[in-house]
């Protein structure tokens, strides 16, 4: 037994037990801060784009108005672009980056 322990009434496991009710509480808070500050950050800018198309101080061609985007997304989904769906506009678009990547690796083997 060591001298700072017999000095010491609490527990070993007591006080590790506090250093991990501590950690924990800050650890809450910085979440709870961090969370604050996403919705926030997304808050604002949302209101400056809502601001700044609504007032036209941007070229509507740069930056369309929230309602703009919101409605060419339904009519896309609805109705499809360039003779396809957005479903299968998705599958391409997931499937050439992997198929590219498979290319790759076999060409990588190949060689």
């Amino acid at each position: 037994m060591t001298v700072t322990a017999a000095r010491d009434p609490v527990a070993p496991t007591e006080r590790a037990s506090a250093r991990w009710r501590t950690a924990r509480v800050l650890r809450q808070r910085y979440l709870s801060t961090e969370r604050l500050l996403t919705l926030t950050t997304v808050a604002a800018l949302l209101s400056a784009w809502v601001l700044l198309s609504q007032f036209h101080l941007v070229n509507p061609l740069f930056l369309p108005a929230p309602s703009a985007v919101w409605d060419a997304f339904v009519t896309t989904a609805v109705s499809g672009y360039q003779g396809s769906r957005l479903d299968q506009r998705r599958v391409w678009s997931v499937s050439s980056p992997a198929g590219c990547s498979l290319a790759s690796s076999v060409s990588r083997s190949v060689s």
